[in-house]
């Protein structure tokens, strides 16, 4: 009976943390091309419950937890002194969000800085969401960056310097207006009317 009991309560506990496992793995090798950035200054980083809290309110869903439903959820996968992933599981797709505490881009010094180059000199880390599956076909691939833009406008805050899109090789420097343009349904508009920047990444 104690045997029987114990194999029941090693499925309940184990069970999740092979599906986060599996669906992480499958995420890191995976690559849609889909994602976008904000450069930041000093920050404090993320914990699981603000992201969670904001998936919960950009993709209308309870994501209580793991336990609670498997097929749906927002979970810390890495943790460290330098970066930390988050794996978020939802109708939309899955999405792995990255934030590091190292430059995402190289600081160069210039003779006559404008906004943007001011940004990147001076950001000391970022954080990015990218698309992992499913990879979205033509008439999908809009809708993806909506729900991407609207998700990182309800991350933004006061250590946000830039924002771009590294697939479209396009970033512009940060501003109340901007997380005004990615919460609507007019973001794309946002990316599309900026010109391609050239800035080294690191």
């Amino acid at each position: 009976m104690h045997v029987h009991l114990f194999w029941i309560w090693f499925t309940i506990l184990t069970v999740p943390a092979l599906i986060v496992l599996l669906k992480w793995r499958s995420a890191k090798s995976s690559n849609t091309g889909i994602s976008m950035v904000f450069l930041v200054d000093q920050r404090q980083p993320f914990q699981e419950h603000r992201v969670r809290a904001a998936a919960r309110k950009i993709f209308n869903r309870p994501l209580v937890n793991l336990d609670d439903n498997p097929d749906e959820f927002v979970c810390q996968t890495q943790e460290g002194n330098v970066s930390r992933e988050f794996l978020i599981h939802v109708p939309q797709g899955t999405f792995v969000l990255k934030e590091h505490s190292r430059p995402y881009f190289k600081k160069r010094g210039v003779e006559q800085p404008n906004p943007l180059q001011t940004a990147v000199s001076a950001h000391q880390g970022w954080f990015g969401l990218e698309l992992v599956s499913p990879p979205p076909d033509v008439n999908q691939r809009a809708q993806s960056y909506q729900w991407m833009c609207r998700f990182m406008a309800e991350l933004a805050d006061d250590s946000c310097l830039a924002f771009g899109c590294p697939e479209l090789a396009r970033f512009l420097p940060f501003s109340p207006e901007i997380k005004s343009k990615l919460e609507s349904p007019q973001a794309l508009r946002l990316l599309e009317n900026v010109l391609p920047h050239s800035v080294n990444e690191s």
